[in-house]
């Protein structure tokens, strides 16, 4: 979420800036349209997803501002698309370190020997193989 909040910083957009903790995710996670965050609250109350959505909108919110001209639209639509694949393919490594269970690993598989070693060895292969294929695209 946060480019989102740096875009409405920069466009200078006031907004409510909700940072959900653990346990009141739990009790919030029910009441959100795809059961995942970040999510934006506009005026009219309407709950919305996707971050890559919301950043394109804060974008848009105030045209003076530049951040998101018409003349650069796809240029930024496909780097926003680069970004959101390169998330994509770290996300393993990440998810096996935060969230091992998601990856269909147990709990504490990443405070084990083998879980740390797969984690280093999910996370050396993006940098070394495919983080330089995506920055060549930026």
């Amino acid at each position: 979420a946060e480019p989102i909040r740096l875009a409405f910083v920069v466009a200078g957009v006031p907004f409510e800036d909700h940072r959900v903790k653990g346990a009141e995710w739990k009790e919030l996670k029910p009441t959100t349209p795809e059961g995942h965050l970040p999510v934006l609250t506009i005026n009219d109350g309407l709950m919305r997803t996707q971050s890559s959505a919301m950043l394109r909108y804060a974008g848009r919110l105030v045209p003076e501002k530049q951040l998101y001209p018409d003349d650069k639209a796809f240029d930024i639509d496909e780097v926003i698309g680069i970004l959101d694949d390169m998330q994509r393919a770290f996300n393993p490594g990440l998810w096996a370190a935060m969230a091992p269970k998601v990856m269909g690993y147990p709990d504490d598989f990443a405070k084990t020997e083998e879980g740390q070693a797969l984690i280093e060895k999910m996370r050396t292969k993006f940098v070394e193989e495919e983080l330089p294929q995506y920055c060549k695209f930026l």
